[in-house]
């Protein structure tokens, strides 16, 4: 490439400057990072021996010039990402080939892996992880998680999750919060590493922690049933003056492990002395601070191994670097979803419950979607190579709305898109929500015309009827009662006396109303008749 770093239509984007090439070729090799990572893993007594910084980063590749970029945008602006299209990735290099095998990410990998080492040993359950904890922590330490889950365990709880689970997610992000969080990042990072495709390291040279596995095990499938926090984050951390050469502005790259953040634009006190600030804005980081133990002091939001990052800005003020940074989605993984919509953004958008219900595979799969808010945006990232990759991928879906307010014209801007998609030779199946299912029809056909349109599905939001509430039970609730537990049917006395004073107690232990009554219905002699009968309307609620 030539030095102004400008490419041209004819050259292939995998040519890279000299002077970068020739940096990446300088860079530890996985097995020299491999091997850092094992020896502080070798030392997890110590919750402050940690790995150097670029033992968890994976660079991915580059944006020459963004800097230079007319539409270079801030790093909370969706439009920043318009750059994507002139991204050079670096393992396509043929004069990195030799780095291809070293740097392969395995995000895919990472669920399963898990699954697979914790299920060697013991069935997971809740006291198997306490365990795998105390070989960590300090006995006062566990109490402290204990009794932290026992407070914040009701969230899992009544998402669905059965209680065992709720109390292991609740302490597995309680336990991060405490002093072991290097000890999960050095063997996400060494399972990370491990499953590239380099002969050399394998199952018996990690020696990953079985303990610390069965630890991150239950940290992610907890993390997957959080929210997304979309917002401004910080993190403050120690680089030397060669791992900054890693973060310059159109860099592509993916961290490798857990790695915690704060909300807003302040750091916590105690971070502050570290020589890098990083500005992210966040699309998929957990906000944890209900879990953890450090609540009152930080606004702690968690983000997941392999989470990407594009940076937007460089700049030292006060003798500390300010790198500026968005959190990207790449579709560098099997289940990916294109999500097009014009308030996606937007706190309010009603479908962001879906996306964050689709991750709640945890471990067994990694669904991963691309908000884009215009079809400028979405068309951009298809034609660039991350797009490209994704184009005979049969897992590969497009969902969008049909109208769209910041595009003219507005009330057909999905079928447009789907068309667009179709001239781009992306045949992969698409869904188009619309209020009207035959007129969304016809404008597919009226956009098409005689194309096919293969693939193509439109879904109407369709009224199911009048379902006004009435009856006892709201009348009560509507007169300020927060819950009420009634019958659905009748009942015998010995058996709704005994659930009843079954009910009473657990209340009194502690326990929540929806948990004291899953459990109770099996004191009934006819579970199926009088135990299947109480019913909870309201909020949840617990006695104090």
């Amino acid at each position: 490439m030539s030095q102004n770093h400008k490419k041209s239509k004819d050259q292939p984007s995998y040519v890279l400057h000299e002077y970068e090439a020739n940096r990446l070729k300088g860079r530890y090799s996985n097995m020299e990072l491999f091997k850092q990572i094992q020896e502080a893993n070798n030392h997890n007594d110590d919750p402050n021996a940690r790995a150097s910084h670029c033992c968890y980063i994976h660079l991915i590749g580059c944006v020459p010039g963004l800097d230079e970029k007319s539409y270079r945008g801030g790093y909370d602006s969706e439009t920043v990402e318009n750059c994507i299209d002139d991204a050079i990735l670096y393992q396509n290099l043929t004069v990195l080939v030799d780095k291809r095998e070293e740097y392969a990410v395995f995000e895919d990998n990472l669920g399963p892996t898990l699954e697979k080492m914790i299920h060697q040993g013991q069935e997971p359950s809740f006291n198997v992880l306490r365990q795998a904890c105390s070989n960590f922590e300090k006995e006062g330490h566990m109490e402290m998680h204990y009794a932290t889950c026992q407070r914040s365990y009701n969230y899992f709880f009544e998402k669905g999750v059965d209680t065992d689970e709720a109390l292991a997610y609740a302490f597995a992000i309680s336990f991060y919060t405490g002093t072991y969080s290097e000890t999960l990042n050095q063997n996400a990072a060494l399972i990370a590493r491990n499953q590239n495709r380099n002969a050399s390291t394998n199952a018996e040279t990690a020696k990953i922690d079985n303990r610390a596995a069965i630890i991150m095990y239950y940290l992610i499938k907890g993390l997957s049933h959080i929210e997304f926090y979309w917002g401004v984050v910080t993190r403050c951390v120690e680089l030397t003056s060669k791992e900054l050469d890693d973060y310059q502005p159109g860099f592509l790259i993916t961290w490798l492990q857990f790695s915690s953040s704060n909300k807003g634009l302040e750091a916590p006190d105690w971070f502050k002395e570290r020589n890098t600030i990083f500005f992210i804005y966040s699309l998929t980081g957990r906000s944890i601070r209900k879990f953890s133990n450090c609540a009152e002091d930080e606004d702690e939001v968690l983000f997941l191994p392999y989470s990407s990052f594009l940076v937007c800005h460089v700049e030292k003020i006060q003798r500390k670097n300010h790198i500026y940074l968005r959190q990207i989605e790449l579709g560098l993984c099997k289940y990916v979803i294109l999500w097009v919509d014009d308030h996606i953004f937007d706190d309010w958008w009603e479908n962001k419950e879906h996306m964050e219900r689709a991750s709640t595979l945890g471990t067994e799969i990694n669904v991963h979607f691309i908000p884009k808010s215009n079809t400028k945006a979405a068309l951009t990232f298809l034609r660039s190579e991350f797009g490209q990759r994704l184009k005979y991928n049969e897992t590969f879906r497009i969902v969008t709305d049909m109208n769209r307010e910041n595009e003219i014209p507005s009330d057909n801007a999905g079928v447009r898109l789907i068309y667009q998609v179709r001239q781009l030779g992306f045949h992969n199946q698409c869904l188009v929500f619309t209020g009207n299912a035959s007129e969304g029809r016809r404008k597919l056909k009226q956009i098409f015309q005689d194309e096919a349109m293969n693939g193509i599905q439109v879904a109407p939001l369709q009224s199911l009827g009048d379902f006004e509430v009435f009856g006892m039970p709201f009348a009560y609730l509507t007169c300020g009662a927060a819950t009420i537990l009634g019958c659905l049917w009748d009942v015998t006395d010995r058996d709704i006396d005994s659930l009843t004073f079954f009910l009473l107690e657990q209340l009194k232990a502690g326990a929540s109303l929806g948990e004291a009554l899953r459990y109770g219905r099996d004191l009934c002699k006819l579970k199926c008749l009088n135990g299947a009968a109480p019913v909870i309307y309201g909020l949840p609620v617990r006695a104090r």
